[in-house]
Protein backbone atom coordinates (compact mmCIF):
# COMPACT_ATOMS: atom_id res chain seq x y z
CA UNK A 1 0.00 0.00 0.00
CA UNK A 2 2.36 2.16 0.93
CA UNK A 3 4.46 2.00 -2.90
CA UNK A 4 0.84 2.92 -4.66
CA UNK A 5 0.60 5.91 -2.21
CA UNK A 6 4.07 6.99 -3.07
CA UNK A 7 3.88 6.66 -6.41
CA UNK A 8 0.39 8.49 -6.55
CA UNK A 9 2.34 11.11 -4.18
CA UNK A 10 5.39 11.70 -6.49
CA UNK A 11 3.04 11.54 -9.55
CA UNK A 12 0.83 14.62 -8.27
CA UNK A 13 4.05 16.33 -7.13
CA UNK A 14 5.70 15.82 -10.66
CA UNK A 15 2.36 16.78 -12.94
CA UNK A 16 2.11 19.96 -10.57
CA UNK A 17 5.51 21.47 -11.20
CA UNK A 18 4.91 20.49 -15.00
CA UNK A 19 1.36 22.31 -15.13
CA UNK A 20 2.97 25.41 -13.90
CA UNK A 21 5.76 24.90 -16.16
CA UNK A 22 3.77 24.98 -18.86
CA UNK A 23 1.82 27.86 -17.06
CA UNK A 24 4.92 29.89 -17.45
CA UNK A 25 5.23 29.21 -21.03
CA UNK A 26 2.03 30.50 -22.07
CA UNK A 27 2.55 33.67 -19.86
CA UNK A 28 6.10 34.17 -21.10
CA UNK A 29 4.71 33.86 -24.68
CA UNK A 30 1.94 36.74 -24.08
CA UNK A 31 4.49 39.05 -22.12
CA UNK A 32 7.05 38.76 -24.52
CA UNK A 33 4.79 38.63 -27.51
CA UNK A 34 3.11 42.07 -26.77
CA UNK A 35 6.01 43.31 -26.02
CA UNK A 36 7.32 42.78 -29.61
CA UNK A 37 4.23 43.91 -31.06
CA UNK A 38 3.42 47.40 -29.64
CA UNK A 39 7.53 47.70 -30.69
CA UNK A 40 9.01 47.91 -27.37
CA UNK A 41 11.13 44.59 -27.89
CA UNK A 42 13.05 43.89 -30.82
CA UNK A 43 12.51 40.57 -32.72
CA UNK A 44 15.78 38.95 -32.21
CA UNK A 45 15.83 39.55 -28.19
CA UNK A 46 12.49 38.19 -27.68
CA UNK A 47 13.93 34.45 -27.47
CA UNK A 48 16.50 35.30 -25.00
CA UNK A 49 13.49 37.26 -22.95
CA UNK A 50 11.35 34.39 -22.81
CA UNK A 51 13.90 31.79 -21.75
CA UNK A 52 14.94 34.04 -18.80
CA UNK A 53 11.16 33.91 -17.63
CA UNK A 54 11.17 30.22 -17.87
CA UNK A 55 11.91 28.36 -14.71
CA UNK A 56 15.55 27.88 -14.41
CA UNK A 57 14.89 23.58 -15.15
CA UNK A 58 13.16 24.45 -18.14
CA UNK A 59 15.74 27.01 -19.92
CA UNK A 60 17.77 24.45 -22.10
CA UNK A 61 14.84 22.09 -22.82
CA UNK A 62 12.96 24.94 -24.70
CA UNK A 63 12.55 25.43 -27.82
CA UNK A 64 11.76 28.89 -29.14
CA UNK A 65 10.01 29.72 -32.48
CA UNK A 66 9.24 33.20 -33.83
CA UNK A 67 7.63 33.59 -37.00
CA UNK A 68 6.66 36.86 -38.56
CA UNK A 69 4.25 36.67 -41.53
CA UNK A 70 5.28 40.23 -43.36
CA UNK A 71 8.53 41.45 -41.66
CA UNK A 72 8.35 44.61 -44.13
CA UNK A 73 4.88 45.27 -43.52
CA UNK A 74 3.69 46.63 -40.02
CA UNK A 75 0.05 46.63 -41.20
CA UNK A 76 -0.03 43.20 -42.23
CA UNK A 77 2.63 41.51 -40.20
CA UNK A 78 1.53 38.78 -37.59
CA UNK A 79 4.25 37.50 -35.25
CA UNK A 80 3.60 33.78 -34.05
CA UNK A 81 5.55 32.67 -30.76
CA UNK A 82 5.80 29.00 -30.44
CA UNK A 83 7.54 27.63 -27.33
CA UNK A 84 8.09 23.27 -27.28
CA UNK A 85 9.44 21.35 -24.27
CA UNK A 86 9.72 17.49 -23.98
CA UNK A 87 7.79 16.60 -20.77
CA UNK A 88 10.98 15.39 -19.21
CA UNK A 89 12.39 18.64 -19.13
CA UNK A 90 9.16 20.44 -17.96
CA UNK A 91 9.90 18.97 -14.22
CA UNK A 92 13.23 18.85 -12.43
CA UNK A 93 11.77 15.61 -10.06
CA UNK A 94 11.75 13.34 -13.54
CA UNK A 95 10.17 10.53 -11.26
CA UNK A 96 7.52 9.52 -14.58
CA UNK A 97 7.97 12.02 -17.03
CA UNK A 98 10.88 10.05 -18.59
CA UNK A 99 8.53 7.07 -19.22
CA UNK A 100 6.28 9.03 -21.68
CA UNK A 101 7.05 10.90 -24.62
CA UNK A 102 4.36 13.78 -24.10
CA UNK A 103 5.51 17.56 -25.40
CA UNK A 104 4.26 20.70 -24.09
CA UNK A 105 3.58 23.14 -26.39
CA UNK A 106 2.08 27.29 -26.46
CA UNK A 107 1.22 29.03 -29.53
CA UNK A 108 0.91 33.18 -29.49
CA UNK A 109 -0.44 34.46 -32.35
CA UNK A 110 -0.25 38.74 -31.90
CA UNK A 111 -0.50 41.52 -35.05
CA UNK A 112 2.58 44.10 -35.18
CA UNK A 113 0.94 47.38 -33.81
CA UNK A 114 1.93 50.45 -35.93
CA UNK A 115 4.29 52.78 -34.20
CA UNK A 116 2.72 55.71 -31.92
CA UNK A 117 3.51 58.90 -33.85
CA UNK A 118 2.49 62.39 -32.64
CA UNK A 119 1.19 65.36 -34.71
CA UNK A 120 4.21 68.49 -34.64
Amino acid sequence: MTPVMLGLLMGTFEYGIAFFTYNTMQVAARDVGRQVAINTMLVGNAEAAIRTRLPEWARTGATVTIQQSAPASPNTNVYTFIITMPMSAATPVRFFSLANNHQLRTELRMKQELPYVTNP
